[in-house]
């Protein structure tokens, strides 16, 4: 049987390199849904800041404050999505292989 592991896709003379390109996958995966975490963070501290600031309009409170903290919150978030997508990016334009053959990485100093 040339199959290893049980997947019909993984000949034993690549083992290696899937076992890498899972690492890989994995990586990129976990970047991935951390940076749709932060965007789901983002959008919902958003929104209550837009609720807030019409509770404060509607019942003339004052809620500068913490709807100002609530907004740079929600932009920080929003820009650490963004740099994790790039992260992700990066990582996968790496991976790509061209005319099947993957460039060595460069040696560790």
């Amino acid at each position: 049987m040339p199959w290893k592991h049980g997947c019909p896709r993984l000949r034993l003379t690549t083992c290696g390199t899937c076992i890498r390109d899972c690492a890989c996958f994995s990586r990129r995966a976990t970047l991935i849904n951390r940076a749709i975490a932060l965007c789901v963070l983002s959008g919902l501290l958003v929104s209550l800041v837009v609720a807030a600031l019409f509770v404060s309009s509607s019942l003339r409170i004052d809620f500068s404050s913490p709807i100002a903290v609530t907004f740079v919150i929600a932009l920080l978030s929003l820009a650490a999505a963004l740099l994790l997508f790039l992260r992700e990016v990066f990582i996968a334009t790496r991976s790509l292989t061209f005319g099947g053959t993957r460039p060595a990485p460069p040696a560790s100093k």
